[in-house]
């Protein structure tokens, strides 16, 4: 019997990050021109954001851009009183307990992501294509709420998605890279993308890209096992660039230089052809 071949997966490889730095955004639009990835999230809480942002209008008609979220690391654009005192930028761990004891204003959350959304659509005249959290703190309780009806209201006509961190058991098993943070993330996950599609908001399918960014091993290494298990509208993530002066403090420098090394090189475009994967935009995927 000859085997079946398998059908072509279209996915998302989107970077996050993007206005960290000059030298995270510079590399993040060197591969979008290499069209090495198909999506980027933007921190437009970032201070680098008015001036970095309009590198992107070449791209929207080619990437999914959306908002990456941002409570923790940088300075949020409004008063987040109800995390963090004013003027400085919250810590995830304090972030994650508060959410947990429900001592999160939902009213703080969806104020500050209307004022990211703006800021986006300041800069580039258009809605996002969708909405993730920097550390995945879009996931968490009342943020998680927070964040929907945002999306829901500001995108009424459901052009928007939100990412989903979650993936089967299954496929989180047989990649055997990130399985524990893979897992602990689709706790959240699960919950989130069942509220999303109760209030009518799409989510991706699947969720891959986790390991553990020590920057020890090659990018490379990693990538076959991301593409295992994938179905269409899934995201794989990563955080490529090339980390500088404007952001010294980088936990994951050299797991970015990895990556970004890893996306530019032809390799990337072997081993998808080879599982039979391609790159996308959510809207172009059914």
């Amino acid at each position: 019997m000859i085997p079946a071949v398998r059908k072509n997966v279209r996915v998302i490889l989107n970077a996050d990050d993007y206005a960290l730095s000059q030298g995270i955004s510079t590399s993040i639009v060197e591969l979008l021109g290499k069209r090495r990835i198909s999506g980027i999230s933007a921190m437009t809480a970032s201070p680098y954001w008015h001036d970095h942002g309009p590198w992107l209008r070449p791209f929207l008609d080619q990437a999914d851009i959306g908002i990456h979220f941002t409570l923790t690391e940088i300075e949020p654009l409004g008063p987040v009183s109800s995390i963090a005192a004013k003027g400085k930028p919250a810590i995830f761990s304090d972030v994650f307990r508060r959410s947990i004891a429900s001592r999160i204003d939902a009213e703080d959350i969806r104020r500050e992501l209307k004022r990211q959304w703006e800021a986006f659509r300041d800069v580039l005249g258009t809605q996002p294509s969708h909405v993730d959290g920097h550390q995945h703190i879009h996931q968490l309780p009342v943020i998680r709420d927070a964040v929907i009806e945002t999306v829901a209201s500001l995108s009424p006509k459901g052009g928007t998605y939100v990412r989903a961190c979650v993936d089967r058991p299954t496929a989180i098993l047989g990649r055997r890279v990130g399985v524990a943070r893979a897992f602990a993330l689709a706790y959240f996950g699960r919950e989130f993308r069942l509220r999303a599609k109760a209030r009518g908001v799409m989510t991706n399918s699947g969720f891959s890209g986790l390991y553990d960014l020590s920057g020890r091993a090659p990018y490379i290494s990693f990538f076959t096992k991301f593409l295992i298990g994938l179905r269409p509208r899934s995201v794989i993530l990563c955080h490529p660039g090339n980390p500088d002066q404007g952001y010294r403090d980088d936990p994951i420098a050299a797991a970015r230089t990895s990556e970004y090394e890893g996306l530019s090189a032809g390799m990337i475009e072997t081993l998808l052809l080879q599982h039979n994967i391609s790159l996308g935009r959510f809207c172009e995927i059914s």
